[in-house]
């Protein structure tokens, strides 16, 4: 895929009814908060709650596989949503990775990236600090 279509399906490119949600090219783009802190992102959305969540600034894909196909409409919706804004994103933004993304001796199919340090908390006061 071309970088402009990405670009493009990923923009806001129809008005929704949907307080805080916009829609590119079949992907709802939003926005959740972590620490007051907003974090953009791109949601592609399947049947009984299949979702993938793409948050771009914290180099992150998170896929949610749920089985509601024809159960309640909302809590297909819901808990989704729930098990990424309450515990997948907390743990992408204040929690160091397993691995350090410049070992690629472990996963020689990764690429190098920077690594990133994780903000610290003082509503977290449980977590290590981050390695200088």
């Amino acid at each position: 895929m071309s970088e402009t279509w990405i670009n493009a399906a990923t923009a806001p490119q129809i008005k929704t009814i949907y307080r805080g949600l916009d829609y590119g090219f079949q992907f709802w783009l939003g926005a959740s908060f972590v620490s007051g802190k907003r974090i953009d992102w791109v949601e592609a959305q399947g049947q009984g709650g299949q979702r993938i969540f793409i948050v771009p600034t914290l180099d992150l894909v998170t896929v949610v596989t749920a089985g509601n196909y024809y159960g309640n409409d909302r809590l297909a919706n819901l808990v989704p949503q729930i098990v990424f804004d309450d515990y997948v994103l907390p743990a992408g933004v204040y929690c160091e990775p397993a691995f350090s993304v410049q070992d690629r001796s472990a996963r020689p199919w990764m690429p190098a990236v920077a690594p990133r340090s994780p903000p610290r908390s003082s509503s977290m006061p449980w977590l290590p600090e981050a390695a200088p």
